[in-house]
């Protein structure tokens, strides 16, 4: 091999390494990667708004799939069936009493219109027409009270209604049980969790970018998205959402540097984005490890 060949072969190598190099600069300039990034999805506790109640049944349990409206958990109603019943009852009781008090207002009524016209023509002292007024007055008071009185039983009744309706939980969207935290016989306090609910369907990537890296980045900008689940599979997607604070502000204790103990750190930026590209027949599970590639524009 000649001198001159050899001369021609690293100019050429050299060549081929800066356009390389310039390449992988220019494509830096138009990217922002980052690893601290993870698959998110809606959840929803489901619990009791009774307190307190017993767990009696469970229809599904961790990793079943449940469709909207599926009753998922039976509580004890036996402590509320039983005023329930009982106020229904009061209100019968209280309407069949209306139409006896409404009776005998029309008596009364009648009674002191023949008093005042009695009056009127001198026939019924004043004493009479007194006597009448009042009865007149105390029975629509009566009415008015049993009214009154009718209202409250409804509305306790329809109150109690609720509370049993409220004794079976059913899933309010489809989606998947992550999570079992209670069995039946359990009492429990209102609030207290039983099911932990995924939507499934309604998947995202949660990606912390470096706040020196976010000033590119854009509202409806692309994203190449690997998946740890499955190297070698590049899906896409949009960010869709820029958090408006760093995710230490978020944090158990929000840093305070008032004490004068400064440190500066590096703080991160929370960003949504959507998975554009899904397939049916993979996992995209909420906590599954991601790696995006943003391309700013």
């Amino acid at each position: 091999m000649d001198k001159a060949y050899k001369r021609w072969l690293i100019a050429i190598i050299t060549l081929v390494v800066l356009a390389g190099g310039y390449y992988f600069y220019r494509l830096s300039e138009r990217t922002v990667y980052t690893n601290d990034a993870q698959i998110m999805g809606y959840e929803t506790i489901i619990s009791s708004d009774i307190d307190p109640c017993r767990l009696m049944d469970l229809f599904y349990d961790e990793g079943d799939f449940v469709k909207e409206g599926a009753l998922l958990a039976l509580l004890d109603r036996s402590l509320i069936e039983p005023r329930y019943q009982e106020l229904r009852a009061l209100v019968l009781q209280q309407e069949a009493q209306i139409s006896f008090q409404e009776a005998y207002l029309m008596k009364i009524k009648d009674d002191y219109m023949r008093a005042t016209k009695g009056f009127q023509d001198k026939i019924i002292s004043v004493q009479g027409l007194d006597h009448a007024t009042r009865n007149f007055e105390m029975a629509e008071a009566s009415l008015a009270s049993a009214k009154a009185a009718l209202e409250v039983a409804k509305n306790q009744r329809d109150y109690l209604e609720e509370q049993i309706a409220h004794t079976e939980l059913k899933a309010p969207f489809t989606g998947q049980i992550t999570k079992r935290w209670q069995w039946k016989g359990n009492v429990m306090n209102k609030g207290q969790a039983i099911f932990s609910l995924y939507d499934l369907e309604n998947v995202w990537i949660l990606a912390n970018l470096q706040e020196t890296d976010i000033a590119p980045v854009k509202m409806g900008d692309e994203v190449k998205i690997q998946i740890d689940a499955y190297p070698g599979r590049t899906f896409k997607g949009k960010i869709f959402a820029i958090q408006g604070s760093s995710a230490g502000q978020f944090s158990l204790i929000p840093p305070n540097n008032a004490t004068g103990n400064y440190t500066k750190v590096e703080q991160r930026i929370p960003i949504k984005i959507s998975i554009d590209n899904k397939e049916e027949k993979l996992y995209f599970f909420p906590g599954m490890s991601a790696e995006i590639t943003i391309l700013v524009k």
